[in-house]
């Protein structure tokens, strides 16, 4: 800064880091000039007169500027303007850096949503206000289409004949029925209105005048001339039975020679009765007694007949019987709310198509197909419902390459109309099984030529069917009801498929859905057995029981999704919510109730997996479970025992028998302690000594080889190692805890991790807090060995004191 006072530079001090106060309050005596006085503070520099919001100046080190009030006599540009705040008070007013102006919103309200200000003008020129007083005449131009004026801002009469050019209302510029009566003032349109002859014939559409627009006797005698009326004015069915009062046409308008020449509604005929002779009859497009189209009610020859309907949809009473033939889809219909009632002894029955009788066949002398052999033929008619049982078999051919087609002939016509096809069967070369041939679209052909290898044969060779051709119960057109005299289906499409199998019983939506010609298969349950095509003596239980099964045979699955992935095997048992699910193999058996993730899972957990066989001695039985047994039991045979490297975690109660890994293996008990002991072995004996360090009135000392006793290893112990050991005192310990160590003095090794220790109060160390840990290491002693016992603390009181160790080969 400069010092104008000494009119030389003077360097003042403007460091921000603490408050300064600059003061210079001393008129210029030599120059004339007055200092300014201010205040520096951290933030910036102020006035000292600065009251945020009241009085003063500020200005912060970021460059804002905020004074109580002030002049600009130049322009002013900024950024935005925002009065009285940005985004505190919402009535306000501003101007955004992008050119848009609102009031009466913060700006983060504004920002968020336009219509939150009260009034904007955005620099699109788009603008909102609550309203607007024009007080001078305004000019509006450039409406865009669909832009309305309401009609309530037009005053009366506004819309005068002089505001309106020629031709401006035209047709096109009224909407379809916008000008309605009730748009028309009451007697607005008089005969002042319209111009003489501008209503006519031409200006009214045709059908616009009806019965209401005609006011009650406008039209009279004496507006229609003479003669004016006549046949040629009147459309068809114009004059109506309702268009003539009644009694208006009497006898005196009418002239009539018979009554056949009346052809009119005669509407309600009251009459006392009406007979009909012999040979008299009633009839309407029918020419007689089922004859034609139409009904008949006639006297034929003294019987009373009635036939309605045609040759193939027809209702007729024969004068003995009532008898009904429709062919259409749903073409007897009982409505809904009505009930069938069968009375004592009503039956319903259902007839099937009488199976075929025999066709002949023939050689033809001609190279061909047919394999060489002998070949007969059958044939089953086919209809909608299903078909019949495999006829007759025809005669037999012998085929030869120089006979290699036959002449089939004579081929069986059913007499039912119902029959809508006929297949044809024929054994393979020599064989006895009949399989498909072909099958004959029509109920009329009585030849074929046979020229087909036993290759180009199809299905599964039975000649085992039912006759199916009968009628089915249906709901929403899904069979779901059928009853053969070899097969129940009971359930939506259940056995839908079925053509040659029989002694089947399906229960379920679906149940054995895709069977063909399997048999003595039982399916109870939604989708059980649904692949089975000629699997047999199958039973399924349970939603999805054996649900793949294609050919496999003698499954038994009981149980939601039990044996659900056995395709092709047999001889399998599944007992159980998902029992063997991922099974695909024959003769096993699972016991389960739990979905398992692989068929090796299955096998492993399923608490009963078992594989059978023909003799005991095949056959394994795995429970994957705690085995309980109570009671005494008797095994026949042997009982074999998997090897495994240890015992099972510990029961309470329970001890475990099991076979331990080794060559050869070795037979193990182990208590629920979890104490392992050998079994069936010289080897598997534990051998016991007990030594005795001080006597009954001798209390024990702190020393390495205590009462001086050493053991020494007899020969038959070579070779053993320690597996046990405890400590015994006939006066216990009233404060601390006897210890003892085993030292091997020979190997000089302690052999125990662990001591032996005398719990306060206990004569012997089996219930001791801290039990001893032999030293797995050092366990091992020879003939000879020297074994020292030395006492590491000796407690307070503790006498007459006895070790025991326990020997075993390893």
């Amino acid at each position: 800064m400069v010092n104008k006072k000494r009119g030389e530079q003077t360097p003042v001090d403007m460091k921000y880091d603490e408050p300064q106060h600059i003061l210079n309050p001393v008129n210029d005596l030599e120059s004339g000039f007055t200092e300014m006085e201010f205040n520096k503070v951290p933030e910036g520099i102020q006035s000292n007169n600065y009251s945020s919001g009241s009085a003063g100046w500020r200005i912060d080190k970021d460059g804002n500027i905020y004074a109580n009030s002030g002049t600009f006599s130049g322009a002013l540009i900024a950024g935005e303007l925002h009065i009285p705040d940005r985004d505190t008070t919402a009535n306000s007013f501003h101007v955004a850096t992008d050119g848009n102006a609102w009031w009466g919103a913060t700006e983060t309200d504004f920002n968020l949503d336009n219509s939150n200000a009260t009034a904007y003008v955005l620099k699109t020129g788009v603008a909102k206000f609550k309203s607007v007083t024009l007080d001078t005449n305004v000019t509006l131009s450039g409406l865009q289409a669909g832009s309305a004026i309401d009609g309530q801002y037009l005053d009366a009469l506004s819309v005068a004949s002089a505001s309106v050019a020629s031709s401006a209302i035209s047709t096109a510029k009224i909407a379809t029925d916008a000008v309605t009566q009730a748009k028309i003032a009451a007697l607005a349109v008089g005969s002042t209105e319209l111009a003489a002859g501008a209503v006519i014939a031409g200006k009214i559409t045709a059908g616009t005048i009806v019965t209401g627009d005609i006011a009650s006797n406008t039209i009279t005698a004496a507006n229609i001339a003479a003669l004016t009326i006549t046949a040629s004015e009147l459309a068809t069915d114009s004059v109506t039975a309702a268009k003539i009062v009644a009694g208006t046409i009497t006898a005196t308008e009418m002239t009539i020679a018979q009554l056949s020449a009346i052809n009119a509604d005669m509407g309600a005929i009251t009459a006392g009765t009406i007979t009909l002779p012999s040979g008299g009859h009633i009839k309407s497009g029918q020419t007689a007694y089922e004859t034609g189209i139409g009904f008949y009610l006639g006297n034929d020859s003294g019987t009373v007949v009635f036939s309605m309907g045609n040759s193939t949809d027809y209702f007729k009473w024969d004068g003995t019987s009532v008898k009904i033939l429709a062919s259409g889809v749903n073409a007897i219909t009982i409505d809904y709310g009505s009930d069938i009632l069968l009375k004592e002894g009503g039956d319903i029955k259902f007839t099937s198509v009488t199976a075929p009788t025999a066709l002949t066949s023939a050689l033809i002398t001609s190279a061909g197909n047919v394999d060489a052999g002998t070949h007969t033929y059958k044939v089953t008619y086919v209809n909608d419902s299903g078909g019949t049982e495999q006829g007759g078999a025809s005669n037999t051919v012998t085929n030869d390459a120089s006979n290699a087609q036959n002449a089939l002939t004579n081929i069986p016509v059913s007499t039912s109309g119902s029959v809508t096809s006929r297949k044809i069967y024929r054994t393979k070369a020599g064989g006895t099984s009949y399989f498909l041939l072909t099958t004959i679209a029509n109920n009329t052909a009585t030849t074929y030529t046979d020229n087909t290898a036993d290759s180009g044969l199809t299905g599964n060779g039975t000649s085992i069917s039912e006759n199916n051709s009968f009628g089915k119960i249906k709901i929403d057109d899904v069979s779901v009801f059928s009853i053969g005299t070899k097969n129940t289906f009971v359930g939506e499409n259940s056995g839908i498929s079925n053509t040659a199998g029989v002694r089947n019983a399906g229960l379920g939506n679906y149940a054995l859905v895709s069977n063909i010609a399997g048999y003595n298969n039982t399916a109870l349950g939604n989708n059980s057995l649904n692949q089975n095509t000629i699997g047999w003596s199958n039973t399924g239980v349970g939603y999805t029981a054996l649900v793949r099964n294609t050919t496999g045979s003698y499954n038994t699955a009981l149980g939601a999704w039990a044996l659900e992935s056995s395709v092709t095997g047999f001889n399998n048992i599944g007992l159980g919510y998902f029992a063997g699910s991922k099974a695909t193999g024959s003769n096993e058996l699972y016991i389960d109730n739990q979905p398992r993730a692989s068929n090796a899972v299955e096998k492993t957990n399923s608490i009963i997996y078992g594989v059978m066989a023909s003799t005991p001695a095949s056959q394994t039985l795995t429970v994957n479970a705690l085995l309980k047994v109570n009671g005494d039991e008797t095994l026949d045979g042997t009982l074999s025992i998997k090897e495994q490297a240890s015992a099972n975690a510990d029961v309470a109660g329970y001890g475990q028998l099991w076979v331990k890994i080794a060559t050869p293996n070795e037979l193990w008990f182990t208590d629920d302690a979890g104490n392992d002991r050998e079994i069936g072995s010289e080897n598997a004996q534990t051998k016991n000594v007990e030594v005795v360090l001080t006597d009954n009135s001798t209390a024990p000392t702190v020393v390495d080889g205590l009462g001086d006793m050493y053991f020494i290893v007899p020969a038959e112990l070579d070779g053993m190692n320690l597996v046990s050991v405890g400590a015994h005192a006939t006066t216990v310990s009233s404060s601390g805890l006897p210890s003892f160590q085993i030292h091997n003095l020979s190997n000089a090794l302690d052999m125990l991790s662990t001591n032996i220790t005398l719990d306060v109060s206990e004569k012997d160390s089996a219930t001791a807090t801290t039990p001893a840990v032999i030293n797995t290491s050092n366990d091992h002693i020879n003939t000879g060995d020297e074994i020292r016992f030395d006492c590491d603390v000796v407690g307070t009181g503790a006498k007459g004191i006895t070790i025991r160790l326990g020997f075993r080969t390893p």
